[in-house]
């Protein structure tokens, strides 16, 4: 029997079905989620699951795809929110906040910058890998930027732990408190290593870590020990600092902080009300996070950075909206889309706004910072970088100590301007005693002649040598040095001793030079060359007497230099005469060393030597011109002798080049002279058979064209003798002695004959074969004469005989 069914049945049954579709929908959504979500967390703990590797085998390059996994894929909202609170805790902190009120950081205008500055160089160093060149730069700018508060103890080495232990201890308790499941001992361990890894690359001391001496088990091991002591570091110097923001907003803040922290900042309690509510929005995140989210896929991976710069500027550009657009590359959207108009109602700036004031063509690693410390840096940085990349590539930790060991040295060198002069002084005292000592002992010793340029050159040496103690004096009692470290007493001795100090690398430089010129003297012929050379010299003295007397009274009367400063107004010469003075003495300096350089090469290019021998020559007699290159860099810090404040510090660079000029100079010169000494030497050391061979190989090819010329001069009537044999090209006749004026004529010699009056009154005619007058008839030699050096002597003899 059929029973038809009513409608209120079919909407019940149709309910029903829907809700019951639903509901397996959910659930297997859910399901689903539940498989999806926790695969990264197995994947990432895998290889160091229960039987597989301990957590102490985890490598560097394997801690850093942990942390980027975590902070761009699974965590990037409490990645963000951790460094803005370790950040806001380094306020807790008495001499921090003493150090922001002093320099002026956290003030209005200076605030933001100083927060995005900061923010930018940790996302570069969490997510890029250790042997990197951006987290090298990175690293190395934050270094640069706290060098010269550690140098004066206001960032103290326990504040920079705790710094570094609160950037961990962040991660964990935000993770583990707001994020939709706790970090797992693998990625702690991971964690662990990234920080105990910038903790060394930013010369942190670990010794007020318990473990420090017996070293830690593993990443994981240290991680917690380090969170441990940062907790502890907080309740022994977080002290209260009066404040005046709002009441909510300090509540809101304080809900995310501990007791001791939020007392410090001077936070109030957020209330149960504001507590519960806070604490509903939290958990009822992480619910739908864990049970309804879906993982983020690889494609939406949140970046800390860019990883390309900015194709028209070549800088990187900074992607966090804010009320300031530091960074932000202005574009359609960004300057006029709905965020762009939300910014705008409640008072900030889009980017664009205000043309450069926000740096919209974005930010460079070698310079970010605060703004007088722009453009500073960059030598200090480099030397830092070059160590934190090695050590990023390191696996054997027995050459990660020596590269600690150096990074150790070269710190403390390169962020001391006063270290680098004594260094730098001391290095030279001795090469150039060195290569003096040498010089001497050749001259008078193994070649037994001493010409005036090795006279000049002693003397030099010993006006030199006081430089250089002078300035090794100063670099310990002051030049170096920023004004607030050392007594105004010492700054006027160091002014003093400056001026002094110029003077002598004056005198120094004109002395360098004309010991150059004599010794070029000595080997030039030709009469162009030995003018040339003259008039460098005179000039090199006239020059150089005048920018003496310059320098000496730059300041009227002259103690104004050192009583009251070397940029004194009205008392002292214009920060643009200065300027222009030294560059045009710079230019006059490079061009009389680049002169002496390229002048050998006119000098030997028509002697009769093979082209090997010939370049062997100019490198030679050009080394005493390599100073030159000292001179071009020193041009680059030229401009911070304009500075007044900070002057001794400012200016150290340029001293450090100043006494590079001459101290390379001087070496050069003098390495030129060694000839003898190598030779001696390699025959001391049983090498005397290879060069006593390859010697008389050039003797018997000399004695074959000497035979051919004395052959040619005899069927044409030029009678001439031979000159001397083979000697070292550094005597008073090495030139001569070398390529002798013997009158040889080879295939490639073009020989003019010029028609001259000799003394009597006859016609003589000179051929110009090294600038010698040789006899010889109206005959012009050419085709004819030049295929006489294709025939042997012996048929040169037959024809004579014939």
């Amino acid at each position: 029997m059929f029973f038809p069914i009513t409608s209120p049945e079919i909407g019940k049954t149709s309910s029903w079905i829907i809700a019951t579709a639903l509901t397996m929908i959910i659930v297997s959504y859910i399901f689903i989620v539940k498989q999806l979500r926790y695969r990264r967390m197995i994947q990432i703990e895998a290889p160091f699951a229960k039987g597989g590797r301990e957590l102490s085998s985890m490598t560097v390059k394997e801690s850093h795809e942990i942390i980027t996994q975590l902070q761009e894929l699974e965590f990037p909202y409490a990645f963000s929110k951790a460094r803005k609170l370790a950040l806001l805790k380094a306020g807790s902190i008495p001499s921090m906040s003493r150090l922001f009120a002093v320099t002026g950081q956290n003030n209005k205008r200076n605030a933001g910058k100083r927060s995005v500055d900061t923010e930018i160089l940790l996302r570069e160093m969490q997510s890029k890998a250790r042997d990197s060149d951006r987290y090298a730069m990175s690293v190395a700018r934050m270094n640069f930027l706290h060098a010269r508060y550690r140098r004066a103890n206001k960032i103290t080495d326990p504040d920079l732990l705790h710094t570094l232990g609160d950037g961990l201890a962040e991660i964990i308790n935000v993770v583990n408190r707001d994020e939709w499941r706790k970090l797992t001992d693998v990625e702690v361990c991971a964690i662990g290593i990234f920080h105990k890894n910038l903790g060394e690359d930013m010369g942190i001391p670990f010794d007020l870590l318990p473990s420090c001496k017996e070293g830690w088990r593993n990443g994981l091991h240290f991680a917690m020990e380090l969170k441990n002591w940062t907790i502890q570091y907080e309740q022994e110097v977080c002290k209260p600092v009066p404040t005046n923001d709002q009441a909510a907003l300090r509540k809101s803040l304080g809900a995310d902080l501990d007791d001791v922290v939020r007392l410090s900042l001077n936070l109030e309690s957020p209330g149960i009300f504001l507590s519960t509510f806070l604490a509903l929005v939290r958990n009822s995140r992480k619910l739908g996070l864990r049970h309804l989210a879906l993982p983020r896929p690889d494609s939406s991976a949140v970046k800390l950075v860019n990883d390309t710069p900015n194709p028209e500027t070549k800088l990187y550009n900074f992607g966090r909206k804010s009320l300031q657009p530091w960074y932000m590359r202005p574009t359609t959207w960004s300057a006029w889309g709905p965020g762009a108009w939300l910014v705008k109602a409640v008072g900030g700036k889009v980017p664009g706004e205000r043309g450069s004031r926000y740096f919209p063509q974005g930010y460079d690693l070698m310079t970010i910072g605060p703004e007088p410390q722009r453009e500073k840096g960059r030598d200090e940085m480099m030397s830092d970088m070059e160590v934190i990349k090695a050590r990023g590539a390191v696996t054997f930790p027995q050459v990660k100590v020596v590269l600690d060991g150096i990074r150790g040295v070269i710190t403390v060198v390169m962020a001391d301007k006063s270290v680098q002069l004594v260094v730098t002084a001391s290095v030279f005292l001795l090469l150039t005693w060195l290569a003096v000592s040498l010089r001497v002992y050749c001259r008078t010793a193994l070649v037994r002649s001493v010409g005036i340029d090795d006279k000049i050159m002693v003397f030099l040496l010993i006006i030199f040598t006081g430089y250089l103690m002078l300035q090794i004096y100063g670099g310990t009692h002051g030049i170096g040095r920023r004004d607030p470290e050392i007594t105004a007493g010492e700054k006027r001795t160091m002014l003093l001793l400056w001026w002094i100090l110029e003077l002598l690398n004056v005198v120094s430089t004109c002395l360098l030079k004309i010991s150059v010129g004599y010794f070029l003297l000595r080997v030039a012929l030709d009469r162009p060359h030995i003018w040339i050379i003259r008039a460098l010299m005179v000039g090199t003295v006239v020059f150089g007497t005048t920018y003496l007397f310059m320098v000496a009274f730059q300041c009227r009367p002259v103690p104004t230099y050192w009583e009251e400063g070397p940029r004194t107004l009205e008392k002292c010469w214009p920060s643009r005469v200065i300027y222009i003075m030294t560059i045009a003495a710079t230019v006059i300096n490079t061009s009389a060393d680049f002169i002496f350089g390229a002048l050998p090469w006119f000098i030997v290019r028509s002697m009769n030597l093979p082209i090997g021998t010939k370049i062997v020559v100019v490198c030679i007699l050009g080394l005493a011109a390599v100073g030159s290159t000292a001179t071009i860099v020193r041009a680059f810090y030229i401009p911070t002798l304009l500075d007044d404040e900070d002057f001794l510090y400012e200016t150290s660079n340029f001293a450090i080049w100043s006494t590079v000029e001459p101290g390379i100079g001087i070496v050069a010169a003098s390495i030129a002279m060694l000839r003898p000494l190598y030779q001696m030497v390699l025959t001391k050391m049983g090498r005397s058979s290879v060069y006593r061979q390859r010697r008389d190989r050039l003797e018997r090819q000399q004695g074959r064209r000497n035979e051919t010329s004395r052959m040619v001069r005899l069927a044409h009537n030029l009678d001439a003798e031979d000159g001397p044999a083979d000697s070292d090209i550094t005597s008073p006749h090495g030139i001569l002695e070398i390529n002798p004026p013997s009158h040889q004529v080879s295939k490639q010699t073009e020989s003019t004959v010029k028609t001259s009056s000799s003394g009597i009154g006859s016609p003589q005619l000179r051929m110009s074969l090294f600038d010698v007058d040789v006899p010889t008839s109206s005959l012009r030699l050419s085709e004819d004469f030049r295929r006489t050096m294709d025939r042997s002597p012996e048929e040169w003899s037959s024809r004579v005989k014939d």
